[in-house]
């Protein structure tokens, strides 16, 4: 007798159903939430781990983690670019919130770089912007306006040859150094705009005069066996400038002319942060008298925060940021205090 109420007691549990699902589908739309309190982790690879300039970046890098309380990671790819491709592809394997790298060469593993991109993983490149072979950025890029560096670089170069009446007398005797590292864009970049400027300020200078030489690691030993090279192959030079791509290998070419007695006749700038800071302090008889500030520190905590705003928050990761690209010269050093970062 009770067979016409089965559809009302059919109908009464579709309704419980109905609601216990909207429930769960609550819980679920919570989920979010509960996922944003789950702790993130972040990875850092640097090309190298010897010296002040990438120490600086890790450092800043780990006290953004640490103020977010992320979990942080540095992996030294001990200057092996294979090692960087392989050190990346297995953190993309292990997975991870948001990845930086330091001065990649992806064209030593596009296969590794291509499924990177192709992942959710977030990824910042600092101080090298990453490029397929027709230019186009792939990554958002964190650093220095290299373009305006070698600007900048190129017009003290050729206001302080002047002041010091270079072309006066022996204008032939006056040769330009420009110290390369690798096959790097940016540091394409700034020798482009270093030598363009520099010629565009000085007509008696020629594309010749402006010596291209490659210094391997861009390491001391490497620009002083380069400016070794370079004077016993231009004997009749006595006055040098020298430009490189790291502090490190101006340094070397700096010793290389201290050797023969031309260090006095001699000017250098170069683009680091650290190394070139400790040559400022050593003396004003050296000829390491500028350099572009590179703050790598700066570097790699905005990269992180960057990778925490976008975590946390969502906010967009702009396509480029580029920090202030400063020439210091050793005069300026000596009044902001003189000490090493």
């Amino acid at each position: 007798m009770n067979t016409h109420n089965h559809p009302r007691v059919l109908w009464g549990v579709l309704c419980i159903i109905f609601i216990l699902s909207v429930l769960s589908g609550t819980s679920c739309l919570q989920d979010p939430a509960t996922r944003e309190r789950e702790p993130l982790e972040f990875v850092l690879l640097v090309p190298r781990s010897d010296t002040q300039w990438a120490r600086q970046a890790a450092q800043g890098f780990l006290d953004a983690c640490r103020h977010h309380r992320v979990e942080a990671t540095v992996i030294n790819s001990q200057m092996d670019d294979n090692l960087m491709m392989l050190n990346l592809s297995q953190v993309i394997r292990q997975g991870t919130d948001g990845i930086v790298l330091m001065s990649p060469k992806p064209s030593s593993g596009w296969i590794i770089m291509s499924s990177a991109l192709s992942s959710n993983i977030p990824i910042i490149s600092l101080e090298e912007m990453i490029t397929d072979s027709s230019g186009r950025q792939l990554v958002p890029y964190i650093g220095i306006d290299h373009d305006l560096a070698g600007r900048l670089a190129g017009g003290w170069a050729a206001g302080q040859m002047r002041k010091a009446l270079w072309f006066d007398t022996e204008p032939g005797a006056c040769k330009v150094a420009v110290l390369l590292y690798d096959d790097l864009a940016g540091m394409r970049r700034r020798t482009r705009s270093f030598t363009a400027e520099l010629l565009e300020s000085t007509p008696e200078l020629t594309r010749d005069d402006c010596i291209m030489v490659d210094c391997a690691r861009g390491s001391a030993v490497s620009g002083l066996l380069a400016m070794q090279q370079l004077i016993s192959e231009y004997p009749g030079v006595h006055r040098w400038f020298v430009f490189g791509a790291t502090a490190q290998s101006v340094i070397g070419a700096v010793k290389a002319l201290e050797q023969v007695d031309l260090a006095a006749s001699a000017l250098a700038c170069g683009i680091d942060g650290g190394a070139g800071f400790l040559e400022f302090d050593r003396g004003a008889e050296s000829p390491y008298q500028a350099m572009i500030h590179v703050d790598t520190y700066e570097q790699g905590y905005r990269a992180a925060q960057t990778l925490f705003d976008y975590a946390r928050h969502q906010a967009i990761i702009p396509a480029a940021r580029y920090l202030p690209t400063e020439l210091i010269t050793r005069a300026q050093w000596k009044v902001r205090g003189g000490s090493d970062e």
